[in-house]
């Protein structure tokens, strides 16, 4: 499009997003190169697929971008080295677009010697982080399932076959864990703050081996449901060992699963993440009954509109048959007066 009109300092660019209070966000390529390696190198690693000390480039990710206190800018590898939002609602978090590789094909080119397994877990561990840190979740249609363009990075001018998407292909056991990444976020209101003030009073990261992000946010965050969260990434191919605060714990997402029943419970101050893994523990109450209420309200809308449109749909059918049929007697009828007529003559 060519340079803009506007001073560099007035133009909506990431590092002016302060300017705007709240009115404009950005896409943050902070969190999506940490996660998965730059976009435009190919062969580059990120967190989830091996890149070691990439700890503080995601935990910048994870708090939304915000001022922060605790957070190493200089160590965060990214462009400003330093907050860029007023608030998290600022910050779009993803890890694919329709822009550049699908996650899936990126992960393929820069991890070619680990195995599908291993892949698929990384994939896993990308969506993790993207629908448990604070901001606005966003994906690529299909990464879901997999989505391959076939290595294709710049697809704009490519066919339909590389474009579309290959439903036949979709791995279901991938797209039932973001279903439950998805629900889980849903219920759990302390994911989705909405100020600086909140996520620096709410959110607090805790100490961990290497390759490994660990956080709790308190049940005091507006809305939600739970006493406290505790979110762990655990970024090495081994099974490790993490310290945690004291309690019960229930844990909800693991390597396997994702969602808001409880796949075991947890105490004694340590838990064991599944390499190349997120797991996700609650306090307290893992659902929130008023989400689910607004969820199912949807649904029964949306059931009722289409029992609407269906029997609209009959009524017009009916309506149109009844036509027809009157439509079919009246020429009937006038054709028999046309006979008579002609004998009469």
């Amino acid at each position: 499009g060519g340079p803009s009109l506007l001073k560099e300092n007035e133009a909506s660019l990431k590092k002016n997003t302060m300017r705007f209070e709240g009115q404009v966000g950005a896409f943050s390529d902070d969190i999506r190169d940490g996660l998965k390696g730059h976009v435009f190198d190919e062969k580059a690693k990120g967190f989830a697929s091996g890149m070691a000390e990439q700890e503080e480039r995601v935990k910048s990710g994870i708090i939304g971008a915000t001022n922060y206190e605790g957070i190493d800018w200089a160590k965060t590898g990214t462009d400003i080295k330093s907050p860029w939002t007023n608030s998290p609602i600022q910050v779009i978090n993803y890890v694919s677009a329709h822009d550049n590789h699908t996650l899936w094909d990126k992960l393929n080119i820069s991890n070619p010697d680990d195995t599908e397994a291993d892949r698929i877990k990384m994939n896993n561990l990308c969506a993790s982080v993207v629908y448990t840190a604070q901001g606005i979740p966003f994906m690529l249609s299909g990464e879901e399932i997999l989505r391959s363009k076939d290595g294709d990075h710049n697809s704009y001018k490519s066919s339909d076959e590389v474009n579309s998407i290959k439903w036949d292909q979709m791995n279901t056991e991938v797209n039932e864990y973001y279903k439950g990444l998805i629900k889980f976020r849903k219920n759990h209101a302390g994911l989705r703050m909405t100020t600086a003030e909140d996520v620096q009073k709410y959110l607090k990261f805790i100490e961990t081996p290497a390759n490994v992000i660990a956080y709790t946010i308190d049940g005091e965050a507006k809305g939600e449901v739970a006493d406290q969260l505790l979110i762990i990434y655990n970024a090495n191919k081994e099974t490790t060992e993490v310290t945690i605060p004291d309690g019960e714990w229930q844990v909800c997402i693991n390597a396997k699963s994702a969602g808001t029943d409880v796949i075991e419970k947890v105490s004694g101050g340590k838990v064991s993440v599944e390499g190349i893994s997120c797991m996700a523990l609650v306090k307290g109450s893992t659902v929130d009954a008023s989400a689910n209420a607004k969820d199912d309200a949807n649904t029964t809308e949306d059931d009722n509109m289409m029992l609407y449109i269906i029997i609209a749909a009959v009524a017009v059918v009916v309506v149109i048959v009844i036509i027809m049929a009157v439509s079919m007697k009246s020429g009937k009828k006038n054709s028999g007066n046309t006979a008579e007529a002609s004998k009469t003559e």
